[in-house]
């Protein structure tokens, strides 16, 4: 009978401590740099076409992704609010701004020109979602300012309708403040806020918004962001108050994260964003911290967080700390940049990656829920296409499960154990071990299993 092929003795460790995982290749270098617009309020920070476009009490200004400079060009809009903005294609834009009457506007030209196109879109737009080719998402609504609506096009913007998230029970009613489109995968839509008892409520639908299954979580608080993992819509992150939430299962079930919670300060992230395997969370700080801007990283799927904090003073001169109020994160193989959208100006965050040809002597994997009933999801990321081996042990060393065993291409990956073993019988409540092999490099993650 196989073994887990690992001294047993590497698994003493005291339960209590928590583990930090590692990424495949070492950290280089992080830098923390401000891009300008300071003492201007950016909504939202967005990418298209090599650009960044900042969305501004002042205005739609944009700035080229990698550029040594900070002045960003006024590109319409001067002296207003822009609340969102979205690029249908590599010429035409469309910029929602503060006014209840005309707020949607398009260009055709890169932004040169723009027009009122609100073609029966009723109030302000303070988010636009996913992919326009298949069905843009609007937040708003006619209940502006309260967020209490969302619209679908399906014609780029042409033509609007209502599609209902919130519910008709009271306990399902609720306030729409938050709304993201899985990537990739431009059917599944979740929705969050806040019902009339204060309680935080998500709403997902996997049919492009035409219905919707609703989540009424044990809490006080209300859904200010939503991140979808990349790669599988099942695992979701509600962003709050002091606290995240997350999902591996489509929401049957949830359990709570929180980057900092030792403070009484945190006020809500306002930005979540995941690229594979890794999360990142802002919000602001109220305490006397000048700096305004909190940051936190997990790689280990909001077990545990890093603080990334910026080195200097971000708030106004008046001393109010805005905070951040969105995250855009763009990641590559050799660096991952989180442009980071504030009440003064944009942040920009790097992490660049030293060692990336070379063969990783550890890779990271985690494992929710734990402990875990029903399902147990082992999530891991590779940085190159590699044979994989994946088994479950008992605590006794004896094989349960081989989860799989072949090539596996780069990037995030999944897998899930039900509890049963080879055989397909359900294996008893107990303490059992996950081995991911790549070459060389061996990981060890426990399973507490409940039946």
């Amino acid at each position: 009978m196989e073994r887990l092929g690992v001294p047993m003795k590497r698994l003493l460790v005291p339960w209590g401590i928590g583990l930090a995982l590692l990424l495949g290749s070492a950290r280089a270098h992080s830098d923390w740099r401000a891009l300008g617009l300071s003492g201007r309020f950016v909504e939202h920070v967005r990418s298209a076409g090599g650009y960044l476009y900042a969305c501004t009490d002042d205005g739609l200004r944009r700035l080229a992704i990698g550029s040594p400079d900070t002045l960003w060009s006024m590109i319409g809009f001067s002296g207003e609010q822009v609340l969102d903005f979205v690029a249908l294609d590599p010429q035409t834009f469309l910029v929602s701004r503060a006014d209840d009457s005309i707020s949607i506007f398009r260009s055709i030209d890169a932004g040169v020109t723009w027009e009122p196109f609100q073609n029966g879109y009723a109030g302000q737009v303070w988010i636009f979602a996913g992919d326009p080719s298949v069905a843009l998402f609007a937040m708003g609504g006619p209940a502006n300012p309260c967020r209490c609506g969302i619209e679908k096009s399906t014609d780029l913007g042409m033509s609007w309708r209502q599609v209902r998230a919130s519910g008709t029970t009271y306990r399902e009613v609720f306030t729409v403040s938050a709304i993201e489109v899985a990537p990739g995968k431009p059917n599944v839509v979740w929705a969050g806020g806040e019902n009339p008892f204060f309680a935080p409520v998500a709403a997902k639908s996997t049919d492009a918004g035409e219905t919707w299954q609703r989540f009424v979580l044990d809490d006080e608080n209300t859904v200010l962001a939503i991140a979808i993992h990349p790669s599988d819509a099942n695992v979701v992150y509600l962003g709050m108050g002091e606290r995240a939430m997350t999902t591996t299962d489509g929401g049957a079930s949830w359990s709570t994260t929180s980057p900092d919670p030792n403070t009484t300060y945190w006020i809500g992230y306002t930005g979540l964003a995941i690229p594979p395997l890794e999360i990142f969370a802002a919000g602001a700080s109220n305490t006397r911290d000048p700096r305004g801007v909190v940051l936190y990283r997990s790689t280990d799927e909001g077990a545990s967080w890093e603080a990334l904090s910026y080195p200097a003073y971000v708030g106004w001169p008046s001393g109010v700390q805005f905070g951040a109020t969105h995250l855009l994160v763009r990641a590559s193989a050799g660096a991952e940049t989180v442009y980071v959208a504030t009440g003064n100006g944009v942040y920009r965050f790097t992490d660049t990656v030293a060692g990336i040809s070379e063969r990783p002597d550890r890779f990271a994997v985690s494992v929710m829920p734990n402990p875990a009933r029903g399902a147990v999801r082992i999530a891991f990321a590779l940085p190159f296409s590699e044979r994989v081996a994946a088994c479950v042990y008992a605590a006794s060393g004896a094989r349960v499960r081989t989860l799989i065993e072949g090539e596996r291409p780069a990037g995030g990956q999944a897998l899930l154990w039900d509890g049963r073993d080879d055989a397909g019988r359900a294996v008893p409540s107990g303490l059992y071990f996950c081995q991911l092999a790549l070459g060389s490099a061996r990981e060890v993650r426990r399973i507490v299993w409940l039946n």
